[in-house]
């Protein structure tokens, strides 16, 4: 139970050291960029820099438009002392916890549909895929995001990627990033 409680103290030590290294970086940045990441496991991930409040714009549109909700939980380990592993006098398995801001991997993190006790997310429909080619409607997705951050937001698109990620390759991510909002950004269109 010791080894657990050690981990949660040094991951928050590492949490303040960094925050406080990157805030002083954050003043010094003048052009504001922002990465957005759509993952079909049923992830929205939000990072950079809150420049004219666009999380509360984007949060507010995730949740209207793709009835995201704000995840405020995440998989921990929690000591079992029920059960020996062998090593240390008891085992661990993960349970569903309260989200500590140390334990964040970006500035805001939504999920289409709730989460698990096992960490998976319940579908809402938003994200759709069919067949064994991969097909799904992730670029679709991608575009609705780029119209709303661009049309209605102002920001401008800089760069959309994608890949592949899991053991088979079964999960898609899209990384969407945007830099500085400027006015001709209103209207002007895209193409996929």
């Amino acid at each position: 139970m010791e080894l657990i409680a050690s981990q949660e103290r040094s991951d928050k030590e590492m949490w303040e050291l960094t925050s406080a290294a990157l805030s002083v970086l954050d003043a010094r940045t003048n052009v504001p960029h922002l990465l957005i990441e759509i993952r079909s496991a049923g992830f929205v991930e939000i990072q950079g820099k809150d420049t004219g409040g666009i999380y509360e714009k984007l949060g507010r549109w995730l949740q209207a438009k793709w009835n995201c909700i704000e995840v405020g939980k995440t998989l921990k380990p929690v000591p079992n002392e029920t059960e020996d592993c062998g090593c240390c006098g008891y085992s661990s398995h993960l349970e569903l916890l309260d989200m500590q801001a140390w334990d964040c991997l970006c500035d805001k993190n939504y999920s289409l549909g709730p989460v698990t006790q096992t960490g998976e997310v319940m579908s809402n429909g938003v994200y759709k895929d069919r067949g064994t080619e991969g097909e799904n409607n992730m670029g679709k997705l991608t575009m609705d995001l780029v119209q709303f951050m661009t049309n209605e937001c102002g920001w401008t698109f800089h760069i959309c990627d994608g890949g592949n990620l899991g053991w088979r390759g079964e999960i898609r991510e899209q990384q969407i990033k945007f830099k500085a909002p400027h006015p001709l950004n209103l209207i002007a269109p895209h193409i996929m």
